[in-house]
């Protein structure tokens, strides 16, 4: 659902974004090699 919300976006804004969770955990990014990571 993150990630979604994240393509949606930025087809809108033209700007990469990244979602966290509640511990700053990255779970949807337009670099998807950052899911995963902590912010």
């Amino acid at each position: 659902m993150a990630q979604d919300i994240v393509a949606r976006t930025m087809r809108i804004i033209d700007t990469n974004i990244n979602v966290m969770d509640a511990r700053g955990r990255i779970i949807g990014s337009g670099d998807r090699e950052r899911i995963g990571e902590l912010h």
